[in-house]
């Protein structure tokens, strides 16, 4: 069964409530429900239909199983960007996935290397009032790597590249992720100790 997610586009197919039957609506929730075998869960699907009175009961609002609807679009147009388990937003921006970047520099081994650039990518996206706090924990991760002088690997991604399609070109975590791949993270570290980032 392909991914469920809330707000997904989907028609209400083959189920035992009549009135719902052939309505569009989109996925409100998912939750788990109480078979008639105790013990045994039931994933539950909860829609909102778009041609029902949200004033009056039902209010719109219909829960069926999975096998009672259809999806109204294919698999491969969601945006998976807007999963925020497999493919947050504040990693998917640009050509390239975090993950994607850190997989093919070699990192995925370095967990300290790959916290900073995981850190640094995300800066003020996942959100704003923590930016700086993202950068501290970067340059933590830093230090340790640094105490430890674990070598950094060849990157099949360009730096520059990266940098561009994350939207960080001639901003402090921009030069230091290329100070990063490049095998200088204590001049990273300076680079982001710089105040008023």
């Amino acid at each position: 069964m392909k991914g469920i997610l809330k707000g997904s586009r989907v028609r209400i197919s083959g189920s035992n409530i009549k009135w719902a039957e052939g309505k569009e609506g989109s996925i409100e929730d998912i939750s788990q429900h109480a078979f008639n075998i105790p013990g045994i869960p039931e994933l539950r699907i909860t829609v909102l239909l778009d041609d029902i009175d949200k004033d009056i009961p039902p209010y719109g609002l219909v829960t069926v199983s999975p096998d009672e609807i259809e999806y109204l679009e294919e698999e491969n147009d969601l945006n998976i960007k807007d999963d925020p388990v497999n493919h947050p937003s504040h990693y998917t921006d640009g050509k390239y996935e975090v993950i994607d970047f850190i997989e093919s520099s070699g990192f995925s081994n370095n967990f300290c290397i790959a916290n900073a650039i995981k850190y640094l990518s995300r800066a003020g996206k996942k959100n704003r009032s923590t930016k700086q706090e993202d950068i501290e924990k970067a340059i933590w991760y830093l230090e340790r790597y640094l105490k430890e002088r674990r070598a950094l690997d060849v990157k099949d991604i360009p730096v520059d590249d990266y940098v561009r399609e994350k939207g960080l070109e001639n901003t402090p975590q921009g030069v230091a992720l290329a100070l990063i791949a490049n095998g200088n993270a204590d001049l990273a570290i300076k680079v982001l100790k710089i105040k008023d980032i």
